[in-house]
């Protein structure tokens, strides 16, 4: 297996709910960007583990603890609305 370039090494999440997720799972993003004014994005470290928790995510084959899930939620929409973003 070859090495990973720069940007293979990280994932881009922008979908706030999936991030919640993987926050409540455990993962900590090493940046966050704010693209065009508009969108915010994370990054995280990418791995075997990330990637499949992210499929689960998308299939619905995913278990998280409710309350911690709403609260880091909440937590990221703030976030994104301090940085000038419009979130419903």
């Amino acid at each position: 297996m070859g090495k990973l370039s720069g940007e293979e090494l990280f994932k881009e999440v922008s979908d706030l709910g999936l991030v919640a997720y993987l926050v409540t799972r455990g993962y900590v993003p090493v940046q966050r960007n704010v693209i065009k004014n508009k969108f915010l994005s994370f990054r995280f470290k990418r791995t075997p583990e990330l990637e499949e928790d992210c499929l689960n995510y998308y299939d619905k084959k995913t278990s998280a603890d409710a309350l911690s899930l709403i609260d880091n939620f909440k937590s990221i929409k703030a976030m994104a609305r301090e940085l000038g973003e419009v979130i419903p």
